[in-house]
């Protein structure tokens, strides 16, 4: 065994070693360790491993979360993780665990939709081809809205990340407007709404207030 140390502190540990039996050498697993810590009784030389099942799902949904683009995270915040990731650019590096933990507590305050109970289903509206007409100075245009929510009551929530309003943003409401009243109007597509956020924080109760 050259080193124990296996994995690089900057990208995502991918394995670990384990202690197969009292007594032999290590062994190693490709795999990132789970989230847990150990208890020694020094009386009868024994130990037990106790497993943070809780970290270990915060982990995986943190994961999947990045992975599906970070929805729901505000343009400033966009644009420090993107700093905080640009690793060329920087002299000194974050550490993956730095950076697991501000992204942590980013999913725990702006990714509300990911995590919220209300939400059945969710997807960025990216490539889908959902799209509503609005006119604006004259000339028509593609308003292409952030999310398209379904939640558990069944409601399709269409909902806009803004980070401030103008009017042309009013134009595009409008026209989104006019068009779930047509929609629900006509029946058989099931039932629409749409809201707006501001902050992160306006998340919760828009979801809650269209569930029930």
């Amino acid at each position: 065994m050259k080193s124990l140390i296996i994995n690089s502190p900057y990208v995502r540990p991918s394995r670990h070693w384990v202690e197969t039996r009292p007594n032999t050498p290590l062994a190693m697993v490709e795999e990132r360790r789970p989230a847990g810590y150990e208890i020694f009784n020094p009386r009868h030389h024994t130990k037990r491993i106790v497993t943070l099942d809780r970290v270990n799902e915060i982990r995986t949904r943190l994961e999947s979360w990045q992975q599906a683009g970070r929805p729901g995270i505000t343009s400033i915040t966009r644009s420090l993780l993107d700093h905080w990731h640009d690793t060329p650019a920087r002299t000194l590096p974050f550490y993956f665990c730095q950076l697991e933990a501000i992204e942590t507590l980013i999913w725990w305050v702006e990714a509300e939709i990911e995590r919220n109970e209300c939400v059945a289903s969710y997807a960025k509206n990216d490539h889908l081809g959902f799209h509503v007409f609005y006119l604006w100075n004259g000339s028509k245009r593609k308003y292409i809205p952030d999310f398209l929510i379904q939640l558990k009551n069944g409601t399709n929530l269409i909902l806009e990340v803004k980070g401030e309003d103008s009017q042309q943003n009013h134009a595009k409401r409008q026209a989104l407007d006019e068009w779930i009243q047509a929609v629900n109007n006509k029946g058989g597509f099931g039932t629409w709404a749409a809201e707006i956020s501001f902050l992160p924080a306006d998340i919760p109760g828009l979801l809650m207030r269209n569930s029930n």
